[in-house]
């Protein structure tokens, strides 16, 4: 997302990382979030409308074959906006998608 810089800077600092670059078999796609920690829940509705049109616009654009996501901050959108792509296509378009569940920034 946006606001997350950290997980990029892990990927990249991997040496499994370096080599895909030089293939270009990476490709960063930044999208925004359907709610920050701690935001308002009628806010919500605003920047989930954004981030699902902004996700529709580069699932559409680019038609990945596979989706990672972690977090159902940016993995609402990306799946939705996938999911739709598909049933629009009547099953043409049929990425993977993986949801990665990560607890490595819960404090308590």
């Amino acid at each position: 997302s946006h606001s997350d810089s950290t997980s990029e800077l892990k990927v990249n600092s991997s040496k499994l990382s370096d080599t895909m670059v030089e293939k270009d078999l990476i490709f960063w796609h930044k999208v925004y979030r359907s709610r920050e920690v701690k935001q308002s829940w009628f806010t919500t509705l605003i920047t989930t409308s954004y981030a699902t049109i902004q996700s529709l616009y580069i699932v559409y654009s680019i038609q990945p074959q596979l989706i990672i996501c972690n977090g159902p901050g940016t993995c609402v959108p990306l799946c939705y906006s996938a999911s739709l792509l598909k049933a629009i296509t009547i099953g043409l378009y049929n990425p993977k998608i993986i949801f990665v569940e990560s607890f490595c920034r819960v404090e308590k």
